[in-house]
């Protein structure tokens, strides 16, 4: 009788121990799991915003181009009002490479969105406004902004600029 409880019992324990093994590994593999879904989608989302920043630094450096060079207009002399012709059609080949960029602008907010980065996204529609507050008269009312003008919109670009690349930087870093 005491051969077949030792049996019983070297079984019991046999089968406890690999029940006790199995749930271990289960439990490590699925935490693991969890872990490596975690690191990429931190992965993702760091070369996602990366992608974005290089976007709307694109689309910046045209808006920044097009501020610059109506200030250039307006520092050889012409002064705030209708805007000549021939300088308007010289604003207009540094106007098309700010339209082109709206595709960089375009993507960079639609990515934002879809993580979820919803400051970072209104700031890209703020850029989106400000462009229209700075082209449409000089492209649609042919109006040169006087030098004064084109300071408050230079510094507002800059704020708005900054709050972006702040919002970009927050989300990279809690990403």
């Amino acid at each position: 009788m005491m051969e077949a409880i030792d049996v019983i019992d070297t079984a019991v324990k046999v089968g406890l121990g690999a029940m006790i093994s199995g749930v271990s590994t289960y439990w490590v593999t699925k935490l693991n799991h969890a872990s490596d879904r975690e690191k990429d989608k931190s992965k993702r989302t760091h070369e996602t915003l990366i992608s974005i920043t290089e976007k709307i630094e694109r689309y910046l450096d045209c808006m920044t181009r097009c501020i610059a060079r109506v200030d250039g207009i307006i520092k050889h002399g012409i002064p705030a009002g209708t805007i000549p012709d021939d300088i308007l059609n010289e604003y207009r080949k540094v106007d098309s490479e700010l339209v082109e960029a709206r595709k960089e602008r375009s993507s960079a907010y639609s990515r934002l969105r879809l993580i979820g980065e919803m400051e970072a996204a209104n700031c890209v529609r703020e850029l989106t406004k400000f462009e229209s507050k700075f082209r449409n008269p000089i492209l649609f009312d042919h109006q040169l902004p006087s030098q004064e003008e084109l300071i408050a919109l230079s510094v507002e670009f800059t704020a708005i600029r900054e709050k972006a690349f702040k919002a970009l930087n927050t989300a990279y870093n809690n990403a």
